[in-house]
C-alpha cells in the first residue's frame, strides 16, 4: 500500500476535481437514480401495479431530469401536467379515493441503492488519480 504525504494527497484531490472526474462520477450516480425512479414509476402505473391503465396518459406524463450545479447533483421525477392532472389524486389520495402512490415508492427504491452506487463511483474516481488500491 502506497503512502501519500498530505501535500501529495491534496494535489491528487485537486487533480480529481480539476479534471472533472468527481463531477462525472456524481453525474453518473444522479442519472442512475433518475432512471431507477422513472422505471419504477412507469412500472407502478402499468396493469394494476397499483394502477390500471385506461389511456396511458399518466404513464406518458412521467418525466425524469438531472441537474448539475456543483456541489449539487440532483435527480428528479415528476408526473401529471395538463393531460394527466389526476396524478396527484393517485399519489396522495383525494376524497373517497385512496392513496395509490407510484412516485414515492420509486424514490425509495432509488434511495436504497444510492449509498452503494455513490461509494462505488467515488472509489473508481479516486483510483483514476492514484488514491486507493
Amino acid at each position: 500500500m502506497a503512502t501519500l504525504t498530505p501535500e501529495q494527497f491534496a494535489s491528487r484531490m485537486d487533480l480529481l476535481v480539476r479534471t472533472g472526474k468527481m463531477g462525472q462520477a456524481l453525474t453518473r450516480v444522479a442519472t442512475r437514480a433518475a432512471v431507477t425512479m422513472h422505471t419504477g414509476a412507469r412500472m407502478r402505473t402499468t396493469g394494476g401495479n397499483p394502477l390500471h391503465v385506461r389511456s396511458g396518459k399518466l404513464r406518458q406524463s412521467i418525466k425524469m431530469d438531472t441537474t448539475q450545479k456543483p456541489p449539487f447533483y440532483t435527480a428528479t421525477i415528476q408526473a401529471g401536467g395538463r393531460r394527466a392532472f389526476y396524478a396527484r389524486f393517485h399519489e396522495y389520495g383525494e376524497g373517497r379515493n385512496p392513496k395509490r402512490p407510484f412516485l414515492a415508492p420509486s424514490l425509495e427504491d432509488a434511495r436504497k441503492n444510492l449509498d452503494a452506487d455513490l461509494m462505488r463511483e467515488a472509489v473508481a474516481a479516486f483510483r483514476t488519480v492514484g488514491i486507493g488500491a
